[in-house]
């Protein structure tokens, strides 16, 4: 990237009381080691960004109860239009327009990630939830496939109970 778009969009997401990282391109892993110790007031020009940083979100209590579903299987998705239908905040890319889901949980996250796997592909993950202490990489940073991520849906994250995001 050669534009401003990810300092204006870490400012954004911190605007929302959201946790910015930055992310080493062009994967998907923090660019500083000590990423977990960042908090929604580290102003943008401590986090160490380039205009080629990729930006990422640390999920749970340290962006006010931020949970990402992460739609990691094929037919993840189908699955999310039925039983996650009022997720306001959506992303992707051109390979997967419907990702990753976005919502706050009404209480403290407890744990940092669930994971949902396929018995019968040998664990193959079809769906994760990052809640806290987790990082997610989000628009407009570069998937390391090469495809931009972008918002699909991007108003007022739904709340809902984490215990119904388990079901």
């Amino acid at each position: 990237m050669s534009d401003d778009s990810i300092f204006r969009a870490a400012s954004a997401y911190q605007s929302l009381g959201w946790t910015v990282v930055a992310i080493k391109p062009p994967s998907k892993s923090p660019a500083s080691s000590d990423w977990d110790k960042t908090t929604p007031k580290t102003p943008v020009s401590s986090l160490g960004l380039t205009a080629n940083h990729n930006i990422g979100i640390l999920t749970g209590d340290h962006s006010n109860n931020l949970i990402d579903i992460d739609l990691d299987a094929d037919e993840a998705p189908f699955f999310a239009a039925s039983y996650l239908s009022d997720a306001t905040w959506v992303f992707g890319r051109e390979g997967r327009r419907v990702s990753h889901l976005f919502y706050y949980a009404s209480q403290k996250i407890p744990t940092n990630r669930m994971v949902y796997s396929d018995p019968t592909t040998n664990g193959k993950v079809i769906i994760e939830i990052r809640s806290h202490n987790h990082q997610t990489m989000v628009p407009p940073s570069i998937h390391p496939n090469g495809e931009k991520l972008e918002w699909v849906v991007n108003e007022v994250p739904t709340t809902r109970e984490l215990e119904d995001l388990k079901k």
